[in-house]
């Protein structure tokens, strides 16, 4: 099971209990040593929160479809460009969606360059700007096939 520490939280709160902010605890996390263990974690989250929100709706919250609804974007970007060149002899969505990406990836630079990490690196900002993207379509992935 995955999304089980969003369900431990929401039954703290539910039955009046609080969370607190601890900035100097530390907590242990077992980092994926391969792309595809990163891929199949975080596509296994995004199955367990669609299961926790169906099971509790009350949990739901409109950025949870953000990363599905990048999916389904880039999907109609496709259909979109593939229409356009047929009907026009040139794609007008690949302007569009150029600017965009350029954008979104920038957005995942800006990120990873302000996340706090005492080991960040060059290497590692780069590194985790790649990730990012990774993990929206990993977790929009599996948050679709977890709402099935």
């Amino acid at each position: 099971p995955t999304a089980e520490d969003v369900v431990f939280d929401y039954k703290i709160r539910k039955n009046g209990g609080k969370l607190i902010f601890v900035p100097d605890s530390l907590v242990w996390h077992r980092r994926r040593p391969t792309l595809k263990g990163y891929w199949r974690q975080v596509y296994r989250y995004g199955i367990g929160r669609a299961a926790a929100n169906k099971k509790y709706p009350e949990l739901k919250s409109w950025y949870h479809i953000v990363p599905t609804a990048l999916i389904f974007a880039a999907g109609a970007w496709i259909a979109l460009s593939a229409i356009s060149l047929a009907l026009l002899g040139w794609c007008v969505p690949f302007a569009l969606a150029g600017a965009a990406v350029v954008g979104y990836l920038a957005g995942c630079i800006y990120g990873a360059s302000v996340s706090y990490s005492q080991y960040k690196t060059f290497a590692l900002v780069l590194k985790a700007a790649f990730l990012i993207p990774v993990g929206h379509l990993a977790w929009g992935l599996g948050y679709l096939k977890g709402m099935q």
